[in-house]
């Protein structure tokens, strides 16, 4: 199901990807990529920020997830899906654990950086 959801993601079936994604989790709660892969969908293709925020969060609380570069990949998420239903603080907070992270290439670094920046300056 994960592979079927990556296939569709790429042919632009953002309906026929979710389910897929989904399926896969459904048979592994636990499986990092397809819930990355799905909140990604959800939010910068379908535009449901709480869903991909649920999504983060139920995997953020996975033992299995802690310590992991995994881990880091769902705090910049979930700062993004935050960020895009306008909840100022949680964002910065999440933005700020990624950057401590320093898991990332530097271009997104210094664009969550930035971003921090903007959120500060417009949450005075």
């Amino acid at each position: 199901h994960y592979n079927l959801g990556n296939l569709y993601h790429r042919e632009r079936r953002f309906g026929d990807a979710d389910r897929q994604y989904s399926l896969a989790l459904r048979y592994n709660g636990a499986h990092h990529g397809a819930a990355y892969n799905l909140a990604e969908l959800k939010l910068s293709a379908m535009g449901k920020a709480e869903a991909a925020e649920q999504i983060c969060r139920q995997m953020l609380a996975l033992e299995s997830l802690r310590h992991t570069p995994g881990e880091t990949k769902f705090f910049y998420l979930l700062a993004r899906a935050l960020d895009a239903q306008e909840k100022t603080v949680e964002a910065l907070t999440n933005y700020r654990i990624f950057l401590r992270f320093r898991a990332a290439q530097a271009p997104l670094l210094e664009w969550v950086q930035n971003r921090i920046e903007q959120l500060k300056a417009s949450h005075r």
